[in-house]
């Protein structure tokens, strides 16, 4: 595993980018303006603007239901629609991995439902021109990956998830449990940065 270390969060960060690169983090995942369970949570434009100015990347969460019955095709092709305008309003070249456009809990089995809703949300944001990431279990992501649905995984830190061990030294990101610097959210230790602008 690399030693990227990224931070995951929902608060406002914007005066706070040197304080976060004085912490040796190279970036931060925020959410998309679109996100149903933090819609008031996302990036700003002044946000990104500070952060790209003192040398820290940016990375975009999209975070959908963990219900089943939010499950399909057709509802795959809406939330990628969404992520990639959202990506596309904030100058997100294209190219790049949108983090975690599927939350994965033990409530929801890996149905065929989820895997057609990850197919369809891959096609979509190819078509717009980005690459499809997931967050989840470790189980989720090897079936996601072995399908080719994803090109980024982003493996939870819940270390009882199913399949955690297994994808543990291949994810492109690992969540932690700590809460960094006084913010809601957790740290992320990431092999790479080709998902982050």
């Amino acid at each position: 595993m690399g030693s990227f270390k990224f931070l995951d969060t929902t608060d406002n960060l914007l005066g706070l980018a040197p304080k976060i690169k004085a912490a040796s983090y190279h970036g931060a995942f925020k959410y998309s303006a679109s996100s149903k369970l933090y819609p008031h949570k996302n990036w700003s434009l002044e946000e990104i603007e500070e952060f790209h100015a003192n040398g820290l990347v940016c990375a975009v969460v999209f975070e959908t239901s963990n219900q089943q019955a939010h499950f399909s095709g057709a509802t795959g092709e809406q939330d990628a629609l969404a992520i990639a305008l959202e990506m596309q309003r904030l100058g997100f070249p294209m190219g790049l991995a949108k983090g975690g456009f599927m939350a994965y809990d033990l409530d929801v089995a890996i149905t065929q439902q989820v895997l057609d809703y990850a197919a369809a949300a891959h096609a979509v944001l190819k078509d717009h021109g980005y690459l499809a990431g997931a967050y989840g279990s470790g189980e989720l992501l090897l079936k996601l990956k072995a399908a080719g649905e994803i090109h980024y995984t982003w493996e939870s830190q819940s270390t009882g998830f199913p399949g955690y061990s297994e994808e543990e030294p291949y994810a492109d990101i690992v969540q932690k449990l700590t809460t960094p610097l006084g913010l809601s959210g957790d740290d992320d230790i990431c092999s790479n940065l080709l998902w982050a602008w």
